[in-house]
């Protein structure tokens, strides 16, 4: 297990390459400000996915991030490929868009958290709720929160249902 400062140095020798192979993948599409975005994320994933994943036999580090992120960003596309950009805070109506609607309509987890600031609203779910919505965030898709944290589809639904009612009422106070 590596510590802080060791994590930290990794990611001060590597986040010009990470954030040069999410341009290279997103920003065309997304633009700067998302490409940015990502990138950021993409040190979360460091930490959490990528470097626990790594075996040193197989291979240089830097090439293994880089790969790893590649891997993230072809994802990230794959899940957005009929969304030509993020999703807009104003409706057509020019209305701001309600950001637990946007978890409520399977927004994308960059667009719902962008609309708002949902991670203290989240702590105060109930366990079950907080493990959906925050699979549904890290993997992007409803189906695939369900299947991580063990459930059915019609059970996610329902504490889907309930996490958003939750939520509105979060955000209202």
């Amino acid at each position: 297990m590596l510590n802080t400062n060791e994590v930290a140095a990794i990611y001060a020798a590597h986040s010009a390459d990470i954030t040069r192979v999410c341009a290279k993948y997103l920003g065309k599409r997304f633009g700067a400000d998302h490409t940015e975005e990502m990138a950021q994320e993409m040190a979360l994933l460091l930490i959490t996915r990528i470097l626990p994943a790594y075996e040193p036999s197989k291979g240089d580090l830097g090439a293994f991030i880089r790969q790893a992120v590649a891997n993230a960003c072809k994802n990230y596309l794959a899940l957005h490929r009929n969304n030509r950009h993020a999703a807009p805070t104003r409706g057509d109506d020019g209305k701001e868009i309600d950001p637990v609607d946007a978890l409520a309509c399977d927004a994308t987890p960059f667009e719902a958290m962008a609309r708002a600031d949902l991670g203290a609203a989240l702590s105060r779910l109930t366990e079950r709720q907080r493990a959906l919505v925050t699979a549904y965030l890290d993997l992007g898709s409803w189906g695939q929160a369900a299947a991580a944290i063990g459930v059915s589809n019609a059970t996610a639904s329902r504490i889907k249902a309930e996490a958003v009612d939750a939520l509105r009422a979060i955000m209202a106070e």
